[in-house]
């Protein structure tokens, strides 16, 4: 073999190898990225449904059983309502869910969404609230605490780190009272 082809061979492997290399190196990097993003959704869904579980469990009891004083009941019903879930934006984000993990958010996201319509409704017409409308509103918000307690010990059995965020939740609220 002359010495022209010898380097060519050389240099044909080398950057064959060079390559390869690179390959490697890109797709450690976008396993890395790929895995960081995943850890912040699941940081910011497990976030956002230990903000309902809370918002709720405090919610639900401090809805007034009497209706005499509308003021009150208003603005108990008010700060009721939670609003739309962010993490049901693009669900395609949580490929890492299971399909039941999948369907309990959208249940979720549904069930706060009737609730706060139906506060709404009661809000429009605040003189015809009865005692039942605001017991019945409380039963909605349980079925949501619920919901979202299962999806939070769900994630929390697959991603044990979770535990010590519950764990700080549970002692908020009960140090609350609630």
């Amino acid at each position: 073999m002359s010495s022209q082809i010898v380097a060519a061979l050389i240099a044909a492997t080398s950057a064959l190898l060079g390559a390869m290399v690179a390959a490697a190196v890109a797709y450690g990097l976008y396993r890395r990225q790929r895995k960081d993003d995943q850890e912040r959704l699941l940081n910011a869904l497990f976030g956002e449904l230990a903000n309902i579980y809370e918002h709720y469990r405090y919610a639900s009891p401090e809805l007034p059983k009497d209706t005499s004083d509308r003021k009150e009941v208003c603005l108990r019903l008010r700060w009721a309502t939670y609003g739309a879930l962010h993490s049901t934006e693009d669900l395609t984000r949580y490929g890492f869910l299971s399909d039941d993990d999948v369907r309990g958010v959208l249940q979720l996201a549904l069930r706060v969404r009737n609730n706060d319509l139906f506060i709404d409704f009661l809000l429009k017409a605040p003189s015809a609230i009865e005692a039942s409308d605001l017991a019945y509103a409380d039963q909605r918000m349980s079925y949501a605490i619920h919901t979202a307690q299962t999806l939070i010990n769900g994630l929390v059995e697959k991603h044990p780190r979770l535990q010590s965020v519950l764990a700080k939740v549970e002692e908020e609220l009960s140090a609350d009272g609630f």
